[in-house]
């Protein structure tokens, strides 16, 4: 099974430096469905649309207790680092990717869905 989700999965590091795996396997689909109200179908319009911050802090935490149970979509927030908010755009681009068999294993080369990697300043960041 590890095996399998070393080849589905797409390495990533959040602020706090640990090194993680993104998986989005059948259980992570499912909890971003639940999360977000979509479809599968409608993942790539919720990571452009106007709900994309919910969008991409959901898949991430979806596609990371696989290894950490006790992770919270709160925590996950709190570990992504709005500079680098391309660099976990690409990695879930690639993890969805790798999901769904578009990619022969190697993220860099996956052609994502339509997902784009989003620049956020902090000019565009929705006050609360």
């Amino acid at each position: 099974m590890e095996n399998y989700i070393e080849s589905k999965s797409v390495p990533i590091t959040l602020a706090d430096g640990k090194p993680r795996r993104l998986f989005i396997g059948f259980n992570a689909l499912i909890k971003i469905v639940e999360l977000l109200g979509i479809g599968p179908a409608e993942i790539q319009t919720a990571m452009s649309g106007p709900n994309m911050l919910q969008a991409i802090r959901s898949i991430l935490w979806a596609g990371c207790i696989h290894e950490d149970k006790a992770l919270t979509i709160e925590t996950v927030g709190d570990l992504i680092d709005l500079t680098k908010i391309t660099e976990v755009s690409e990695a879930i681009a690639g993890a969805i990717a790798l999901s769904f068999g578009k990619s022969g294993g190697d993220p860099k080369n996956a052609e994502p869905p339509a997902i784009p990697a989003t620049e956020i300043s902090p000019s565009t960041v929705p006050s609360s």
